[in-house]
């Protein structure tokens, strides 16, 4: 037994010169831990492909498809929304133009009565 006390060497003995106890890592209990090893730096992650462009219509040069693709979405978006719409019938629309005249009318008649107001207001100042 002393043979393997030798061979762990004189360091490894605790304060009543019994054997350190060592931890899951190996390390005396007590010790700092072993430093961690250098990891080499990794290549970076390869870039994903390009997706492919959509098939040219025969016909068309690629040039003006690409710079026509723009209006055709945004036409055939357009449509697409205006079927949504809940258009309003012929009654409610007159109605509603109806309010919208005379709230117009009755803040003109307002702004205006103020405008004079203060005019006379002004010139009746010294």
């Amino acid at each position: 037994m002393s043979a393997q006390r030798a061979q762990r060497g004189t360091g490894d003995k605790g304060a009543a010169g019994a054997p350190a106890r060592r931890g899951a890592n190996g390390a005396s209990r007590g010790a700092p831990a072993p430093a961690p090893q250098a990891v080499p730096p990794s290549r970076p992650a390869a870039r994903p492909s390009k997706p492919t462009e959509r098939a040219v219509p025969s016909g068309v040069r690629g040039g003006l498809a690409r710079r026509t693709e723009g209006v055709r979405r945004l036409y055939a978006e357009t449509a697409a929304e205006m079927k949504k719409i809940n258009w309003p019938d012929r009654e409610t629309t007159k109605n509603l133009t109806g309010v919208v005249i005379a709230i117009s009318a009755v803040l003109g008649l307002l702004l205006g009565g103020i405008d004079f107001l203060l005019q006379a207001l002004f010139e009746a100042l010294p």
